[in-house]
């Protein structure tokens, strides 16, 4: 891959991601906001599946923070485009962390 290549991929990624970001978030959402089944094993499922899809999420802003930085973008101005990104992410993380929380305390005899 020469380095021209590797600017457009940027270009394109910066183009692309942001899109792709918020429609992934949507998503998160909406199966995030289903109630999961009482059974143990499909709670845990519908558990792995939420984490596994903040963990794409944060994937698509870290690979959109790459190619933002090489673009000349300084971290403070790159920090001031995503707030809302950011602030979703660690308000899902916490979120996650609650229900961790939770069901550890449920388990305790």
């Amino acid at each position: 891959m020469t380095t021209d290549d590797l600017e457009a991929l940027k270009r394109q990624l910066r183009l692309l991601l942001p899109e792709r970001i918020l429609h992934a978030a949507e998503r998160y959402g909406d199966f995030a906001g289903q109630v999961p089944s009482e059974t143990a094993k499909e709670f845990a499922a519908h558990h792995a599946a939420c984490k596994s899809a903040l963990a794409h999420i944060d994937l698509l802003v870290k690979l959109l923070r790459w190619a933002a930085d090489e673009a000349g973008l300084d971290e403070e101005k790159e920090k001031e485009k995503t707030p809302g990104e950011a602030d979703f992410l660690i308000r899902a993380r916490e979120a996650l962390e609650r229900e961790e929380t939770d069901d550890d305390e449920d388990d305790a005899p």
